[in-house]
C-alpha cells in the first residue's frame, strides 16, 4: 500500500475578516490621531467592529481640542483640583475633567489646597467649556473659562496643578505656566520634591522628574 503524500505547501493567509483591521496601530503614529479617529468612525458606519488597545484609547481620549464651544454652565460641584460638575440648565449635570492639567490627589500634599483654589475660581459661577472630547470614564474633557479667563491655565500658574504632558504635549502655554510656577516656588512647587499625581496614583514613591 502506497503511503499518502503529505503536502508541504502552506495555505495562503486568509484575508482580514470583517471586523478586523490589520496594522491599526500604524494609524496612530506620527501625529495622525485625528485622521485615525475619522477613519475609525467611517469604518464603524460600514459595520466594522474592533476593540482598541488601552494605549490607543488613551491617545484618542486626549488627542487635543476640537474647538467645540459650549456656554452658560453653572458649576455645582468641585471634586478636586481638576474635576468639576456643571449644570446645563436643562436638568443635565455633566462631570468635567479639566484638559491638559493634573492636580494633586486629595490625599497628596496640596491636594486640598488645589481643590480650594479651584472652588474659589468657579464654584456657583457660570463658565464656558471648550470641549476636547470624553475620557474613558465618561467625563467631558475641556478647557474651562470664566469671563474670558482660562481656568486650566490659572491653576497651573498658581502652582496648584501640573501640566499633563502625556495628554497635552503641544499645549505650550501650560508648559510655560508650569515653568513660571516652578521658578517662583508657588503652591506645590514650594516642596522641593513634589510627587506627580500620576506617579502617586500608580503607587510609586519616586520623585517626579523635572521636565
Amino acid at each position: 500500500m502506497k503511503a499518502k503524500k503529505t503536502s508541504t505547501t502552506r495555505k495562503p493567509a486568509k484575508s482580514a475578516r470583517k471586523g478586523q483591521m490589520p496594522g491599526l496601530a500604524a494609524l496612530f503614529k506620527g501625529g495622525r490621531i485625528r485622521w485615525a479617529a475619522v477613519i475609525l468612525a467611517v469604518l464603524g458606519l460600514l459595520g466594522y467592529k474592533f476593540d482598541l488597545p488601552d494605549r490607543i484609547k488613551r491617545k484618542l481620549e486626549h488627542s487635543g481640542q476640537t474647538g467645540r464651544q459650549e456656554t452658560g454652565y453653572r458649576v455645582v460641584g468641585v471634586h478636586d483640583g481638576d474635576t468639576i460638575t456643571v449644570y446645563s440648565g436643562k436638568g443635565e449635570q455633566i462631570k468635567v475633567r479639566l484638559f491638559g492639567i493634573d492636580a494633586p490627589e486629595l490625599k497628596q500634599a496640596f491636594g486640598a489646597a488645589a481643590k480650594q483654589t479651584l472652588s474659589a475660581m468657579v464654584f456657583e459661577r457660570t463658565v464656558d467649556l471648550l470641549v476636547a472630547n470624553k475620557d474613558r470614564y465618561g467625563r467631558t474633557v475641556a478647557t474651562v473659562t470664566i469671563g474670558g479667563r482660562n481656568v486650566n491655565l490659572a491653576m497651573v500658574r498658581a502652582g496648584m496643578a501640573w501640566h499633563y504632558v502625556a495628554y497635552a504635549k503641544k499645549e505650550h502655554e501650560l508648559a510655560e505656566a508650569e515653568q513660571e510656577a516652578r521658578a517662583a516656588r508657588r503652591g506645590l512647587w514650594a516642596d522641593r520634591s513634589p510627587v506627580a499625581p500620576w506617579v502617586f496614583r500608580a503607587g510609586g514613591k519616586a520623585k517626579a522628574a523635572a521636565k
